[in-house]
Formats: structure tokens, C-alpha cells, sequence
């Protein structure tokens, strides 16, 4: 059987993207999979959703997310653990091409580059420059690696440092990072509530939807101007 991987997804009272990131999740092609939500919020309706039995939706205390994403790590059942966000785009085969790199040895952790992103609800599209020499080739919200690997880390480190500096320690212990290539596994989706709040436009070029991904692959939001309308005033931008 092929192993099983758990997806960690964190949230915080943003039922919209919960919803269709669990679409996401479950048109992936592995076959062995499971996604745990940590969910801190005022609630997604979870005692009212009927959750697919590989979906577990755990509530938590408020939390910064580095330790609400090691309460993910250590509920997880599967060999393979890698981070979910909440609002990113993955395209179906992201887990497939993820977990067959590391089963083949060739990486102990891997992830896509942050080549592509779209802002909502404009739907303006970027190809993203990434600064040369760069340690960690790939965006760290796409890491997955084996869980084993994670837990050799202090328990102290896995609640308290970043992702990023969790993938440099896992660097100096001698455990080979690898960027893999994306091809429309990962697009990173800009709102107004991203943690990430850098103006994309001294930074990365407009081009328009890429012609590497069919415009198929973002039907699966809808019309962002009009989804992104009313969700809590805080998505429009």
C-alpha cells in the first residue's frame, strides 16, 4: 500500500476557503490520504458538516500557528506530513508528485517554488522572481517530508520557530531539501488577509492567466469578484 499522507491545514474563522480547499484535497490522485484541520476559530460549522472520513476537523485553543501546525504533526497517522494552506491553489496530482519523490529517496523534504500568483478577487495573474541564493529553494507552505524527520526536531522548536527555519535546522542535520517542478501544482492566492503583505508589483510582472494552466483549474473558485464579495469586508481589495 502506498503511504499514507496527512495534509495539515490551519485556519481561523475562514469557512469559504475551508470549503474549497477540501474540494482540493480530495480530487488529489494519491490515493492514501488524510486532512486534518486545526481549526481555532469561532467555528466552521463543524457539528453541522458531514466531514469525509479521511477529513478530521480538530478544534483547538487560540493559537499562533506554529504550535496549532505541531498539534497537526503530532495527530497525524501518516508516514508522509505536509502543510495544507488554508487559501492556496493545488492542483490534483501536488501530493502524487510530492510523495513519489520521496519515496524515491532522491529528497527527505520537497516543495514547489512560489513561481505563480493570482491576486483575488481581480484574478490578476504573476510569474514570481525569486531572489538568487536562496537556501530554501521552495515555498515552505508546500513542504512535505517524512514525519519521523520532523519529530528529530525538539518539541520546543516544532511550537515556536517557523517553517522556514524548521527546513533550515532539517538542512544542518543533513537532510536533503529539493525544490520540484512546478507545473501548475501551486499557486499562491493573494487576498487581503494574507499573511504575506508585500505589493506584488515591485516584485513579480503581470502576465496575464498562464498559458501553462487551463483556465479550468481556477474555475474551481468561481467568479472571485463575486465570491470574495462579503466575506467578512475583508477578502476585497
Amino acid at each position: 500500500m502506498k503511504p499514507l499522507v496527512s495534509a495539515i491545514m490551519l485556519t481561523y474563522n475562514r469557512p469559504f476557503f475551508v470549503e474549497r480547499s477540501v474540494e482540493l484535497f480530495l480530487n488529489q490522485t494519491w490515493p492514501n490520504k488524510e486532512l486534518i484541520i486545526l481549526d481555532d476559530g469561532p467555528g466552521i460549522g463543524g457539528a453541522d458538516i458531514s466531514w469525509p472520513d479521511n477529513v478530521r476537523h480538530i478544534r483547538c485553543d487560540r493559537a499562533w500557528i506554529t504550535k496549532k501546525r505541531a498539534q497537526g504533526y503530532l495527530a497525524a497517522k501518516g508516514e508522509l506530513v505536509c502543510c495544507w494552506d488554508d487559501d492556496d491553489y493545488f492542483g490534483p496530482r501536488r501530493l502524487q508528485v510530492q510523495a513519489e519523490a520521496l519515496i524515491d529517496g532522491k529528497v527527505d523534504a520537497c516543495g514547489f517554488a512560489l513561481d505563480y500568483v493570482v491576486r483575488v478577487p481581480s484574478l490578476r495573474f504573476y510569474r514570481w522572481r525569486q531572489a538568487p541564493g536562496r537556501q530554501i529553494k521552495f515555498h515552505d507552505g508546500t513542504m512535505m517530508t517524512w514525519r519521523w524527520m520532523l519529530l528529530t526536531l525538539p518539541a520546543a522548536i516544532r511550537e515556536e520557530a517557523s517553517q522556514f527555519t524548521m527546513l533550515q535546522m532539517m538542512a544542518g542535520k543533513g537532510f536533503r531539501l529539493g525544490e520540484l517542478p512546478n507545473l501548475g501544482h501551486f499557486i499562491y492566492v493573494r487576498h487581503a488577509h494574507s499573511v504575506w503583505n508585500e505589493e506584488l508589483d515591485k516584485h513579480a510582472s503581470p502576465s496575464g492567466p498562464p498559458s501553462w494552466t487551463p483556465f479550468k483549474q481556477m474555475e474551481f473558485w468561481g467568479d472571485p469578484r463575486l465570491a470574495f464579495q462579503g466575506q467578512g469586508g475583508g477578502y476585497v481589495k
